[in-house]
């Protein structure tokens, strides 16, 4: 299992903060996660417990940029 926290910015907080989809990426941007792994999945799906637990952080450089110009993701990158 583990946690996963996530940080968004919205680039049209006119639009208020009622029916907010975080899926609407012409409005929110995902663009911080701490993913806090605590144990390793095989392949059957067997959970076992980490012998050392970890934090995983991540923030991306795109991301930022799109946030620092103002400029959010109007298409699907594949």
């Amino acid at each position: 299992m583990r946690t996963l926290f996530r940080n968004y910015y919205d680039f049209h907080p006119e639009q208020g903060d009622t029916d907010i989809d975080l899926e609407d990426d012409t409005r929110f941007i995902e663009f911080y996660n701490l993913v806090f792994m605590q144990y390793n999945r095989d392949v059957e799906g067997n959970l076992t417990p980490l012998q050392n637990k970890n934090i995983d952080t991540g923030m991306g450089l795109e991301r930022m940029a799109q946030i620092l110009r103002q400029f959010p993701i109007t298409t699907k990158l594949t």
